[in-house]
């Protein structure tokens, strides 16, 4: 099945897995939202271009808005 891999790189590779599934069920969450699907190709194309995910460019325009809106208090 897994030609040319022992049981140890396996178990090791496992591990590493279950490792960051535990650290992102415990530190993360997600939040979700729906944009029409002719959209969705161009908003990935954009952030795409920029370098950048599209989780990460929606994480950024949120946090600069909230700290324009506190700053303005």
């Amino acid at each position: 099945m897994f030609k040319g891999v022992d049981n140890m790189e396996r178990k090791s590779s496992q591990s590493k897995i279950d490792y960051n599934n535990k650290y992102t069920k415990e530190n993360y969450t997600q939040i979700m939202f729906r944009v029409k699907k002719d959209n969705a190709d161009k908003l990935k194309e954009y952030v795409k271009s920029k370098g950048i995910s599209l989780n990460s460019y929606i994480t950024q325009l949120i946090e600069e808005d909230m700290n324009k809106q506190e700053q303005g208090r």
